[in-house]
């Protein structure tokens, strides 16, 4: 079982309307597939993680990354896992735009624009433990 966690940049800006339909989607794809995971959207970006058996993790990672809803990814970790930690989840969501996260001043805000990837790939424990304190928080 593998965990893979990725960034990306939304093609444009995401309705109410576009998520549902994204999120719908991915559920139902993830309970075929026995994905578990958790998508955060804010400022234009998705920060996402994926569950599951490898097989499966890649091949719908594979279909996000040609998915033209969103672009630049960002291939943040990916490692091998005994458990699932977000196990009860087809697919837990958080809009960052409208529920802000209450964090610490020394918060890296990872869904800054021109934040660069270097800097994005240095701090994947931290980007773990963000998404991790999100998925506690709903």
């Amino acid at each position: 079982m593998i965990q893979l966690i990725y960034l990306s940049h939304a093609t444009r800006p995401m309705t109410q309307a576009a998520l549902i339909e994204l999120l719908t989607q991915a559920r139902e794809r993830n309970l075929s597939e026995e994905i578990t995971g958790l998508l955060l959207y804010g400022k234009g970006k998705f920060l996402q993680i994926l569950e599951g058996n490898a097989r499966s993790v890649n091949a719908i990672y594979e279909c996000i990354v040609k998915d033209n809803r969103n672009y630049g990814h960002v291939l943040i970790q990916i490692k091998s896992i005994e458990e699932r930690r977000f196990s009860r989840w087809a697919m837990g969501f958080r809009n960052l735009s409208e529920q802000p996260i209450d964090l610490d001043l020394g918060y890296i805000d990872f869904f800054e624009q021109d934040l660069p990837e270097a800097l994005v790939l240095m701090n994947h424990k931290e980007i773990e433990s963000l998404l991790v304190a999100c998925k506690e928080s709903l």
